[in-house]
Formats: structure tokens, sequence, C-alpha cells
């Protein structure tokens, strides 16, 4: 993962990310992803473009416990745009297993 430099060298993604990790989140796009589409450099999908040069970036993600199961996720880039946001709109469906005591 690449983080970018907001003057801190990426280190406050990165401690968020960590974070992630250790509370046993997961990023419900990354994983429905289909790995063969990835091109090294690239964003997973675009989520903003930011600057003056439109650079393409995936900023915004839903990340869930294993309670959870994904059974759907997209993510709506050029209709969000559209409507007037500068994001992408994220819809995804769940479904929920409750752990049994």
């Amino acid at each position: 993962m690449k983080f970018w430099n907001q003057g801190d060298k990426g280190a406050g993604a990165r401690l968020f990310f960590e974070e992630l990790q250790n509370q046993n989140a997961r990023d419900i796009f990354a994983e429905k992803y289909n790995k063969s589409e990835f091109i090294e450099g690239k964003p997973l999908t675009v989520s903003h473009k930011a600057g003056l040069k439109k650079t393409e970036r995936l900023y915004d993600f839903i990340f869930v416990r294993k309670e959870l199961k994904v059974k759907n996720v997209q993510y709506i880039y050029d209709e969000a745009i559209a409507a007037s946001s500068d994001h992408a709109a994220i819809i995804a469906e769940f479904e929920y297993h409750r752990k049994e005591e």
C-alpha cells in the first residue's frame, strides 16, 4: 500500500491502517476485488481525484469485522460527481452472522 506524504511522510495513514489490522477490520472492496485486474501503481478503484492534475486516488473505504459477510460492494464515482460530490458513493450489501455464545 502506498501512503501519500501529507507532511508526515505517510505516518498518519500508516498508523490508521495498522490499527485497523489490530482490530481485525477488513477492507470490503479489496476483499471482493478481482485480483487479476490489479495494475501496479494504480488504485483498485477511484474514489477521488486529487489536486490540479486530478490524480486518481482511493480515499474512501468501508471496513468491517468478521461478523459481517459482504455480499456486494460498488464504488459509484461518475454518478456521485454528477450529483455534486467530489468523492465516490460506496454502496454495500451485507449479511450479519451472530456469534454463537
